[in-house]
C-alpha cells in the first residue's frame, strides 16, 4: 500500500473541527469535536494536519515542505510520512481525495 499512497491527493477537511491542546513539547492532544475521539499526536503529525488543512497533497509534495537537504534524511523520512500517513487516515483525522 505504500507505493499508492504516492499517487493519493490527501486532505484534512474537518481540522476547524479539532481543538488542539499541547500535552509535552512535542506531544499533543488533538480533539475531534464531530467524532468525539481523541487522539495524541507528535510534532510530525501535528505538521501534517495543518498542512493538509491548508492544501491538498500527496505524500511526494509533503516531504518536500520537511526541508530537508541531506538525501540520506529524505529516505529516511520517506517510510516515516508514509506511516503516520496511514495512522491519520484509519483513525479518520485525513482522507483521500
Amino acid at each position: 500500500m505504500a507505493h499508492e499512497l504516492f499517487s493519493i491527493y490527501w486532505s484534512c477537511k474537518r481540522y476547524h473541527h479539532f481543538l488542539i491542546k499541547q500535552w509535552e513539547e512535542d506531544e499533543y492532544f488533538v480533539f475531534d469535536k464531530a467524532s468525539g475521539d481523541t487522539h495524541l499526536l507528535n510534532d510530525s503529525g501535528l505538521f501534517i494536519l495543518r498542512l493538509l488543512s491548508k492544501d491538498n497533497l500527496k505524500l511526494s509534495q509533503l516531504i518536500s515542505k520537511f526541508d530537508l537537504q541531506d538525501p540520506q534524511e529524505i529516505e529516511q523520512i520517506v517510510p516515516q510520512l508514509a506511516n503516520h500517513i496511514q495512522t491519520l487516515a484509519q483513525i479518520g483525522l485525513i482522507e483521500p481525495i
